[in-house]
């Protein structure tokens, strides 16, 4: 009896959690934005690093620009809590991110993905705002949706 009711109950967790896992996304997903969002990752050694600060300083007040061209910010640390639009993303994923776009630790680096999931701009030293608007607005989608267009 006792065989039957732990079957039973192994029956019914293991999908259940399978299409749990099969339908939540993690912040560190990247690919549930796809279409939807462009993305800003800003990798750095640490929050405590001064050109971290200053990149973050120069896309202080920003955040209606941001919105208007559907940007979401990514904070990649070697060092302290990642981020995706001030959601805390694991350690494991942060290093999967670091991996998947070939940055190497200990060093700053500021990367745009489009929405269509390729990445548009690299670069190892400060992006200003005008510079980063700019390369956005001058993408096709972009241009579309400032048209009316969606």
């Amino acid at each position: 009896m006792l065989k039957q009711i732990s079957g039973i109950i192994l029956f019914l967790i293991v999908p259940a959690t399978f299409l749990m896992a099969q339908n939540s996304h993690s912040p560190a997903d990247l690919d549930q934005y796809q279409w939807e969002n462009r993305l800003l990752l800003i990798f750095a050694p640490s929050d405590t690093s001064d050109f971290f600060h200053t990149q973050i300083s120069e896309f202080e007040g920003r955040k209606k620009g941001f919105h208007d061209r559907d940007l979401k910010t990514l904070y990649l640390l070697g060092d302290g809590t990642s981020q995706v639009e001030g959601e805390p993303i694991s350690v494991l994923a942060t290093e999967q991110l670091y991996e998947d776009y070939n940055v190497p630790e200990n060093t700053m680096t500021v990367i745009l993905i489009g929405k269509d999931g390729t990445e548009k701009l690299r670069t190892g030293q400060l992006l200003t705002i005008l510079k980063l608007f700019s390369v956005i607005d001058a993408m096709p989608m972009r241009k579309q949706e400032m048209n009316g267009g969606s």
